[in-house]
């Protein structure tokens, strides 16, 4: 019994042994795992420091040859262009582009922008989202890293700003935005915005702000009439290597439309229906 007894003992010393070496080895671990989270979130701290201002992405098709002008734009490309060949030389400055979502005035913005990089790779231009700029400002901030951002806008020769309206209430990011456009107007610059609320009814728009931008020419983009939409559907099926009868393209372009995006959205459904489900080239009028 005594015998038992102390091989009983052996055996469970022999197991607190085991597991304490088990322990050690978890406690080994979690500590290598512990350094090892510390080296990343110091790694990403690094990166979140020397962040300061990433390249909106820009759609590479958007330029003035696939814009289909007509009566609704005319006014609006013609004065694009004229900013793009020579920016911050006109009277054109600020030059904002207005109109409702979806009449184009990304596809402008954007083709003044990649008019400017290939045409001028020499000459430095910049393209937000108003939304990004403002991220971007706050980011800036919390790093204190606005001087770094400034002077990084500071370098650049034109500043694109889509959406305008995003500015609503936004009082400190408007400040930078005057002091911004204070240094583009001051040194031949180009300042360009687009907005689909025309800048006087933007709420909380700050009157300095406001009156430098009134300083500009602003243009309208207005929905499209069907002699446009039927060159817009054209160019689009040309586009997509798509042959759309005639008369198709004529009853698409009759129907009413709020914007190019419903328009477009309908001409692809066809296109879908026409050579995914081989239903032929059918439109319903309804």
């Amino acid at each position: 019994m005594e015998k038992n007894h102390q091989i009983n003992v052996q055996a469970t010393i022999d197991k607190i042994r085991d597991l304490s070496l088990i322990f050690n080895h978890v406690i080994k671990d979690l500590e290598r795992i512990d350094n090892e989270l510390i080296q990343l979130s110091n790694y990403f701290d690094a990166i979140e420091q020397s962040f300061l201002v990433t390249e909106e992405h820009v759609n590479s098709n958007h330029v003035f040859d696939t814009f289909v002008e007509g009566d609704c734009n005319k006014l609006a490309r013609l004065c694009a262009i004229s900013v793009a060949e020579k920016p911050g030389e006109s009277m054109f400055n600020p030059f904002i582009v207005y109109g409702s979502n979806g009449l184009g005035k990304t596809h402008l913005l954007q083709s003044i922008f990649n008019d400017l990089r290939h045409n001028k790779p020499e000459y430095k231009a910049i393209y937000f989202r108003c939304e990004t700029f403002c991220l971007q400002f706050v980011h800036s901030i919390r790093n204190n890293r606005t001087p770094d951002f400034l002077k990084y806008l500071y370098e650049q020769d034109t500043l694109i700003i889509d959406d305008l309206h995003y500015l609503e209430a936004k009082g400190q990011t408007q400040q930078l935005l005057i002091e911004i456009m204070d240094h583009y107007l001051n040194n031949g610059k180009q300042v360009i915005f687009s907005t689909k609320i025309l800048p006087k009814d933007i709420m909380g728009l700050d009157n300095a702000l406001l009156s430098r931008i009134s300083n500009g020419l602003l243009v309208n983009l207005n929905v499209p009439k069907s002699q446009t939409i039927f060159d817009i559907l054209k160019k689009k099926a040309r586009q997509c290597a798509i042959d759309i009868p005639e008369i198709i393209l004529n009853e698409l372009a009759a129907k009413e439309y709020a914007d190019i995006r419903e328009l477009e959205g309908n001409l692809v459904s066809l296109i879908a229906n026409a050579t995914i489900l081989n239903e032929g080239w059918t439109y319903n009028k309804q």
